[in-house]
């Protein structure tokens, strides 16, 4: 039809000149008739084939439509009423199928007066102004349950360039808000525990060296979160200048071993106070595996090391009055083994302290005394366990036992039970001194005694004295 040559209709005759001008013209208006119909059939094929193509675009497209994960819907700007909607669609608004949702409107689907109101003025701005926008929401659905919404609301123009629907394109993101309130509702009580602990608490990255810094800064340091900058150069210029070399060794070997960080430093106040701290650090793993970040706990501990200090110091007294005590001064276990005793052990009984330590009960006393002790230690002990704790109630023995030279000596022990700090019974502790010469002394006065009575009963005589 367009004057385009599409073939060639050819006719032979066995003689020249066989066919005249009559027949010329009615065999070529026969060839423009064949050549019509092939076209016509040909269009016809390729409408066909157009066709097909574009329902099969049509179903799959449909396809795409109604299984998408995502809520779409398109609303009529004339009636705000739903013209489309996926199964994800109805799904999402409480039903089952698209068609329950077609032709309905904002009050028919939304429950909230407030929300209808919001949606709707929402609606029309977007087609005031042309410009969709991104919306999160919590919206009441037709079967009265509440859930998180978020929508991507675009116009949609005709071929003039009207805006005849809007598509709104939502997902459920429900889970995801419960999720992120659990990480508030943590974090919040997560830095309540920090508060409370009275900890400075860090986060440091040890690729970039940037730290951040929470919990109680300002009430250990003096300063603000906003003046704690610099990273861990700036945390360094806050120790003491002679710690910062072991800080910054400790902190090398942890970083190369990836290793928990356990310190204690002194760092330097806003107010120029030098306080020593606690650093307790870990690495922590990210998404990626990676293991950069050290999450860690600052604490305050000048007050605990005074006191540390205090406790070394009298403990030292009372250690030097010990070991320069004329008696014995020791303490044992539950077990009946000695965990210590002062240095005078060898003027009584010839032993070292080494060698006093690895000696039982048994090996340091005659088996008439041993049996003395075990059944005073039963009998103390279902006292001491029968009463509540209160003051000592020590207990006296007089055992003998044996010298390093192999001789035997009188001593006397005073013991008394002690309690750890849960109540719970710890141990006992005793003094022990040499009472040899007053025993041989009152065994002398006995025979004595003895001898005088045997003689004065054997004369018959009356003795008064």
């Amino acid at each position: 039809t367009n004057g385009q040559v599409i073939g060639a209709l050819s006719v032979y005759a066995a003689e020249p000149d066989a066919f005249n001008e009559e027949e010329t013209n009615l065999l070529t208006e026969l060839a423009g008739d064949v050549a019509y119909g092939i076209t016509a059939l040909r269009t016809r094929v390729e409408r066909e084939r157009a066709q097909e193509a574009l329902r099969e675009s049509e179903r799959k497209y449909r396809m795409l439509f109604d299984n998408a994960v995502m809520s779409i819907t398109l609303w009529d700007v004339h009636n705000w009423q739903i013209m489309l909607l996926n199964t994800s669609g109805a799904r999402n608004l409480g039903g089952t199928t698209s068609d329950e949702f077609i032709g309905k409107t904002l009050p028919d689907i939304l429950l909230d007066p407030e929300m209808i109101k919001t949606t709707s003025e929402r609606f029309k701005s977007i087609v005031d102004t042309g410009t969709g926008g991104q919306f999160e929401d919590f919206a009441e659905l037709p079967n009265g349950e509440k859930r998180w919404f978020r929508s991507d609301i675009q116009p949609m123009r005709d071929e003039s360039g009207k805006i005849f629907a809007l598509q709104l394109i939502s997902e459920d993101i429900n889970e995801r808000k419960q999720a992120e309130e659990e990480v508030r509702d943590w974090k919040n009580r997560y830095e309540a525990a920090v508060q409370a602990s009275g900890h400075l608490l860090y986060d440091w990255n040890s690729e970039t060296n940037e730290v951040t810094y929470g919990g109680n800064v300002s009430r250990i340091l003096g300063y603000t979160v906003d003046e704690m900058d610099g990273g861990l150069n700036g945390w360094v210029e806050l120790i003491h200048v002679d710690d910062r070399a072991f800080f910054s060794d400790v902190m090398a070997a942890i970083v190369n071993k990836r290793e928990p960080a356990h310190l204690e430093y002194r760092v330097r106040t806003k107010d120029g106070r030098y306080i020593t701290v606690e650093d307790e650090g870990y690495f922590i793993a990210d998404a990626q595996g990676s293991t950069n970040r050290m999450i860690g706990f600052v604490k305050d501990i000048t007050e605990r090391k005074k006191a540390e200090e205090a406790l070394r110091r009298s403990e030292e007294g009372y250690r030097r009055i010990a070991d320069n005590a004329t008696d014995v001064i020791w303490t044992m276990d539950m077990d009946l083994r000695l965990t210590y005793i002062s240095p005078s052990i060898t003027l009584l009984r010839g032993y070292s302290v080494e060698e006093a330590l690895l000696q039982s009960v048994d090996v340091m006393m005659t088996p008439e005394s041993l049996q003395i002790v075990m059944e005073a230690f039963e009998e103390g002990l279902e006292l001491e366990l029968a009463n509540e704790p209160g003051a000592p109630r020590p207990v006296t023995l007089e055992l003998e036992q044996y010298c390093k030279d192999g001789s035997i000596i009188w001593t006397q022990s005073q013991v008394t039970f002690l309690r750890g700090s849960d109540g719970e019974m710890a141990g006992m502790i005793g003094v022990t001194r040499d009472i040899t010469e007053r025993r041989q002394a009152e065994e002398a006065s006995r025979a004595s005694e003895e001898k005088f009575r045997t003689i004065a009963e054997a004369s018959g005589a009356s003795i008064f004295i």
